[in-house]
């Protein structure tokens, strides 16, 4: 088990939305967290990775279910521009399906620095 598997274990609860995971690799690269969220999401990303001929794209959205709610999981790969854009971006798509209107976790893996006021957001302490 890893720090970050545990450290997951306690931050991934019922009251989130969804996750929006952030790394500076492609997805199928199985980017620094890649087995930790698999097993959390029954092998989700593991499935996706194996399809023939996968596109690779900056965003990647799986919708799931956890703790018996939908739950969303986002990967985003920031390009050079602000990655907060990105991130209203994907909680507007995110929002608009969470009738709860519940946070949603960032578990951000990247170089990138977070400069988010937004308290819809929930920085992950990882």
């Amino acid at each position: 088990m890893t720090e970050l598997y545990s450290k997951l274990q306690f931050q991934l609860t019922p009251d989130l939305a969804g996750l929006i995971w952030i790394t500076d690799e492609k997805l199928l690269d199985r980017p620094n967290g890649f087995n930790e969220l698999d097993y959390f999401f029954d092998g989700l990303l593991t499935q996706f990775a194996a399809q023939p001929e996968v596109p690779s794209f900056k965003t990647t959205f799986f919708s799931t279910e956890s703790f018996g709610n939908d739950f969303s999981l986002t990967h985003l790969q920031p390009g050079e521009e602000k990655i907060e854009k990105d991130l209203e971006n994907i909680m507007g798509l995110l929002h608009k399906k969470d009738a709860l209107n519940r946070p949603v976790a960032v578990l951000n893996l990247s170089s990138k620095q977070l400069k988010l006021k937004d308290n819809r957001f929930q920085i992950l302490d990882i």
